[in-house]
């Protein structure tokens, strides 16, 4: 049996790194967008998001704000992020229907890794929406829209990054040979500042020594 000590301050200092290299930006469009608003929720949603959404061409731009920040403890890897969500109307015209959104998100993630892809199970702790404008200058901060876009952010956006996140750190590991090895039995156990995970190899010593020579 392996044992992995990782520490809060060995993971933020990655994850600010990755978000200064833009690696927390994403596009979406056309069909793809259309289909995650396919989820039913419980507000009506909001009229310039409908025009947006249910037009031709409806595009999609979401970025974190400032590097998320992560704690670990026995709930799970707790996750602080502030993001920002444009949504508009592919066109060259300037008048297009547009929306902006910025909320703050902390949730609890907890990890699993089986048949070589990692597994990443995310529970809201907090949704706050921040800030929210349109292009027609509509009231949007009704208790109803309100209502609307935290279900939103929690029904819709989260899966959505989960959904990126998962086979992105899978493809992580596996650029450090990960895949190539037989991993028995992994558990990973959050505590209050670290994470330990516990694994067995199955493959000959020889290419255990070689792959910690070279990962760690």
């Amino acid at each position: 049996m392996l044992y992995f000590w990782i520490s809060d301050q060995v993971l933020n200092p990655m994850v600010k790194a990755a978000h200064e290299d833009r690696r927390f930006i994403r596009h979406i469009a056309g069909d793809e967008l259309k289909e995650l608003f396919q989820v039913d929720l419980s507000r009506t949603m909001p009229d310039i998001l409908n025009q947006i959404i249910s037009s031709d061409n409806p595009v999609a731009k979401v970025w974190s704000l400032a590097a998320p920040e992560l704690s670990m403890n026995p709930q799970g890897t707790i996750v602080k992020s502030t993001a920002a969500v444009e949504l508009r109307i592919n066109s060259s015209d300037a008048e297009s229907p547009s929306l902006y959104i910025e909320t703050d998100v902390e949730v609890a993630v907890q990890a699993s890794y089986a048949n070589k892809k990692l597994f990443l199970d995310a529970n809201p702790i907090s949704i706050t929406i921040r800030k929210v404008s349109d292009s027609a200058g509509m009231d949007l901060d009704t208790d109803s829209d309100m209502d609307y876009f935290k279900e939103m952010v929690h029904r819709i956006g989260i899966p959505k990054v989960i959904s990126y996140l998962e086979p992105g750190l899978t493809s992580l590991m596996d650029s450090n040979d990960l895949n190539l090895f037989e991993i028995i039995n992994p558990e990973i156990i959050t505590q209050e500042g670290y994470v330990v995970i516990q694994l067995d190899f199955g493959f000959p010593h020889h290419l255990l020594v070689d792959f910690l020579k070279k990962n760690f």
